[in-house]
């Protein structure tokens, strides 16, 4: 399975990207299969403040190190799975 290359969440406003983890939807209504599937039940339980500080965390390290969550995006993840 091809891991989504997560820099792409430091392109998200944050009420897009709050959208996106509480109903799989992207931007501009797209649906994106898995996610799409899996967010609500997943993500949904995320308080606005996690949700914030996530967007916060992975626009950080997208604005630093442009290539290494493209080539490392399993880092991100992992810290996805705590919730």
């Amino acid at each position: 399975m091809k891991l989504p290359d997560l820099t792409i969440a430091g392109a998200y406003d944050p009420a897009d990207f709050e959208n996106l983890l509480r109903t799989g939807v992207a931007a501009g209504g797209r649906k994106l299969g898995l996610m799409t599937e899996s967010a609500p039940g997943r993500f949904n339980a995320l308080s606005h403040e996690e949700i914030s500080a996530l967007h916060a965390y992975l626009k950080a390290r997208a604005d630093a190190r442009p290539n290494e969550l493209h080539s490392n995006p399993t880092q991100v993840l992992n810290i996805m799975t705590i919730w």
